[in-house]
């Protein structure tokens, strides 16, 4: 059969639907050494059909076929690269993508997938290069605009991102997409109010994107309003019943609601779905960690790690499974791979420093040079952690650190760090947080009642202040013990006064002088309280009081 024969073979299988069978044909007359452009075509229209049936590897070939016969045609280029993406095959894809702008250095399709190739690989600064790059190019597009704006999210440049979304939605005020992620800006900015109108808008315009009810739905868990959480997942689930990130959240809602077992479903409904997802395997895993089933949580994680080995989730639930069973060295190795991979993220070094603390405590001597050693290790990792957790504005997180950090100053020997970091975490809550506490509308946070109890041990047992000192700056409770110093002067001077002042110009009144020797007494007693008063210090345990679920953070 010569060449012609073979084409007209292969295009008719094509027309047959047969496709496999005319790319098996179609391959022999490139071997035979054909270079025809109507095997290219035919190849293409092959190519496009298998993809449309999501069959990429087959597509693949015929997209292989067609660029070996015309190597500098880029859209040839951009086919090949697309079903590469979504085979996850990623460095091929961009290399392909690469290629094809090489040959046509403004093809808009291209730029495109570089940028999202780029994305997919976690290169998010040379994503941004590559989008800015499209814009020069294309200035009015707002679909590249657009994805610059994503690619601000994820490098956690949130206040760029809303702006962006927002120039998008001054020209556009019904793009669904730029209020979706109005919401996820201003979400990671924690203005959860204005967020979840951002969402609403969104679903306003499309009451069936599914992406807009799980952000609502995600907000929602904020507020703690599960139940409105839940109803928001079930909308986006109604909408799309294959959606893992759907199911994987109504897991979330069902967990915060303790339902338990409908967390588990929702959780393996999600693992089924999408078996790449790392995430609902992790969150499964981090349920049964919490309610003390190990075989379980391991089983869940390591299924997470096989699907993605850089899944923080997953990294900081085996970290936490490792510390109960004692293998310190193991439980920091995992926390440490999460850092890797989140080097703006602090909460892994707080769990790094609490196996540090639970190594050094079980296998030095407390006062050696080993255990000195580990504690000044334990400083650095939060130190670190502190500066994060304060560049992405993360107050309440900042609290536990500072607690933690001024505990592991204190056992270190640097009282006046110690002081000042425990200062600052007792200062750290928003005026909203201390009205509540006045009003008694709200308790102290069990990691600020630890702080306070550490502060005071400090300062009264170690500092030791003079008694004026104490009742002026002391660094707890300090406008009540300055208001009340300043009441027992000036009731002690006053009744001081009273003294020459009754006999002269108050004759009618009788003066019982062992009441007013008492009253004085009693004055000056209770004003050098601070130094007759010897209260015993105490060590302060450290506990995790405020270790953060992965909801919270990620």
């Amino acid at each position: 059969m010569d060449i012609d024969e073979l084409i007209k073979e292969g295009d008719a299988l094509r027309k047959k639907k047969k496709y496999e069978e005319a790319l098996e044909v179609l391959d022999k007359a490139i071997r035979i050494g054909s270079s025809d452009k109507k095997i290219a075509d035919i190849l293409v229209k092959i190519g496009d059909n298998l993809r449309k049936q999501e069959k990429y590897e087959e597509a693949l070939k015929a997209f292989e076929n067609t660029i070996e016969i015309d190597p500098k045609t880029a859209h040839l280029w951009n086919k090949k690269g697309y079903v590469l993406l979504k085979l996850g095959r990623y460095k091929e894809a961009f290399e392909a993508f690469d290629k094809a702008i090489e040959i046509d250095p403004k093809n808009i399709f291209s730029l495109f997938r570089k940028g999202e190739t780029l994305v997919k690989l976690r290169r998010y600064e040379e994503a941004l290069e590559n989008f800015d790059k499209a814009i020069a190019l294309y200035p009015g597009d707002p679909f590249f605009k657009g994805n610059r704006g994503f690619v601000l999210l994820k490098l956690r440049r949130y206040k760029e991102a809303l702006k962006i979304f927002e120039e998008i939605i001054e020209v556009d005020k019904r793009n669904v997409y730029a209020w979706n992620n109005k919401g996820n800006a201003l979400r990671k900015l924690e203005k959860h109010e204005k967020a979840l109108e951002a969402f609403d808008e969104a679903i306003k315009i499309d009451k069936r994107n599914v992406y807009a009810w799980n952000n609502k739905g995600n907000t929602l868990l904020k507020f703690r309003e599960y139940e409105e959480a839940l109803k928001a997942f079930d909308e986006a689930i109604e909408i799309d019943p294959m959606n893992a990130y759907a199911w994987n959240n109504k897991g979330n809602a069902l967990l915060r609601l303790r339902k338990y077992d409908g967390a588990i479903r929702a959780y393996e409904k999600a693992i089924k779905i999408d078996l790449n997802n790392a995430w609902p395997c992790a969150n499964l895993g981090e349920l049964y960690f919490v309610h003390g089933d190990l075989e379980n949580a391991y089983v869940n994680v390591r299924e997470a790690l096989d699907r993605d080995d850089k899944c923080t989730l997953a990294l900081l639930v085996k970290g936490k499974i490792e510390i109960e069973k004692e293998n310190f060295n193991c439980a920091i190795t995992s926390f440490r791979k999460t850092i890797h991979s989140n080097l703006s993220v602090p909460i892994p070094l707080i769990w790094v420093a609490y196996a540090k603390y639970l190594k050094a405590e079980s296998s030095f001597k407390i006062g050696d040079k080993e255990h000195r050693k580990e504690i000044f290790a334990i400083i650095r990792e939060l130190e670190r952690a502190n500066r994060l957790a304060e560049k992405e504005m993360k107050n309440k997180l900042r609290v536990c650190i500072l607690y933690f950090l001024g505990y592991f100053y204190y056992r270190s020997g640097d009282i006046f760090a110690s002081k000042e970091r425990l200062e600052e975490c007792i200062r750290l809550k928003s005026r909203k947080e201390k009205i509540e506490e006045w009003l008694r509308l709200k308790q102290k946070s069990p990691v600020e009642q630890g702080a306070r109890e550490l502060l005071d041990n400090i300062w009264n047992h170690t500092i030791k202040p003079t008694w004026w000192g104490w009742w002026l700056w002391s660094p707890v409770n300090s406008w009540i013990k300055r208001s009340l110093f300043v009441f027992l002067l000036f009731s002690v001077f006053s009744v001081l006064l009273l003294h020459p002042i009754i006999p002269n110009r108050l004759s009618f009144i009788k003066l019982d002088w062992p009441i007013y020797v008492a009253i004085i007494v009693l004055l000056i007693f209770f004003l050098l309280s601070p130094s007759i008063e010897k209260i015993k210090g105490k060590e302060v345990e450290v506990e995790p009081i405020c270790e953060a679920s992965a909801h919270t953070w990620l």
